[in-house]
């Protein structure tokens, strides 16, 4: 399992969105991450700001986000776009960071850890759960956001037991004041970024 701590949130298209969007269940396709890009990238034989995105780029995230595993040869064959053209497409969108990575969808409690809980910190100063890397570290966190308003941070964590989440939370609270939420269920435990027209 991967997290991610972001301290400049515009870099996430999904930050934000539902809760419920953390989620991922057991799935036998793969997933594309992705996230606003920056700068300008050069294709097509004009230059495009990277980040403007134009129909075809939103055609093949649509298709990756269904399935990361797509061959370029059936991804053109759906975007209607030859092979080479759609891997050069492809290539843009992971150099100017839209795409940032590609992973499993993996459902906790199927895979041992079924005590899933949304917790909020409040801590502030030396002692902030974003100075400690080793804090971040913990197996259990899932996520990690900084947010707006009176919490430093909201976290996912997925453990075994309560009482493995009860040594969690003992931990986070060496760092302020954790306030936690548990997850009953996950109508949307994961959904693919609908990128307008």
């Amino acid at each position: 399992m991967t997290y991610h701590l972001k301290s400049d949130c515009r870099s996430w298209l999904a930050i934000g969105t539902h809760y419920s969007a953390w989620f991922s269940n057991v799935a036998e396709t793969t997933a594309v991450t992705m996230r606003c890009g920056y700068g300008r990238a050069r294709g097509y034989g004009h230059e495009q700001e990277a980040g403007v995105l134009d129909a075809v780029d939103r055609r093949i995230l649509a298709e990756l986000q269904e399935d990361a595993r797509l061959s370029y040869n059936e991804l053109s064959r759906r975007v209607n776009l030859s092979a080479p053209a759609v891997a050069d497409r492809v290539r843009r969108l992971q150099d100017t960071g839209v795409i940032t990575g590609y992973h499993a969808h993996v459902d906790p409690a199927a895979a041992g850890l079924p005590v899933s809980a949304l917790v909020r910190m409040a801590c502030f100063g030396p002692g902030c759960l974003l100075r400690d890397p080793s804090a971040q570290d913990l197996p259990e966190i899932l996520q990690l956001h900084r947010v707006t308003g009176d919490d430093c941070c909201v976290l996912l964590i997925s453990v075994a037991s309560m009482t493995r989440f009860e040594e969690v939370i003992d931990r986070l609270a060496e760092h302020g004041r954790p306030s936690s939420t548990m997850v009953l269920s996950s109508p949307h435990p994961w959904r693919p970024l609908r990128l307008s027209e």
